[in-house]
């Protein structure tokens, strides 16, 4: 009887650690791209649960949808490509980057889904004598494009007029 309890608790212990969560623990300055070591929960805490909880939040749409995009030669992005936002996500943003001084000048732009609190981070700008560098951040509720703006007004108006 208590070789056949330790066969048990042999293979449940195995069958746990095959169960184990495994994650990437990563740090990154781009919200797009991670590198990282794996690391695997150790036995007995609650971290998968967590994981899955927070997991779900982030993957599940929350209904806003950006517009996505990056240009490396100018500050401005457009695009008819959106990205879902999910968890906190609930604005959009334009990201500028200029930074000029003895070559020619460096432009870049991104457009996604941000959090009130990236939104919160504000402009920064930088100078050391030879080169200035500007960080701009622009956040919306949503995409309202002057495209989208204009163009509803024209389309009622066109409707109307053929009905007349």
């Amino acid at each position: 009887m208590m070789l056949f309890l330790g066969i048990i608790t042999y293979f449940s212990a195995l069958a746990a650690a095959g169960n184990a969560l495994q994650c990437i623990k990563c740090h990154s300055s781009s919200p797009f791209t991670c590198n990282g070591t794996n690391v695997t929960c150790p036995p007995g805490y609650v971290c998968g649960s967590l994981y899955e909880e927070l997991s779900n939040v982030m993957r599940s749409s929350n209904g806003l949808a950006c517009p996505v995009c990056t240009s490396h030669s100018s500050i401005t992005c457009n695009s008819s490509r959106t990205i879902n936002c999910t968890g906190e996500e609930n604005r959009c943003f334009l990201l500028t980057h200029e930074s000029t001084g003895n070559g020619p000048p460096y432009l870049s732009a991104l457009r996604g889904c941000a959090t009130q609190s990236y939104c919160n981070r504000g402009n920064y700008s930088h100078s050391d004598g030879r080169t200035t560098t500007k960080f701009t951040i622009i956040c919306t509720s949503g995409d309202i494009s002057i495209q989208n703006f204009l163009l509803t007004p024209v389309i009622v108006c066109l409707l109307l007029l053929r009905w007349i």
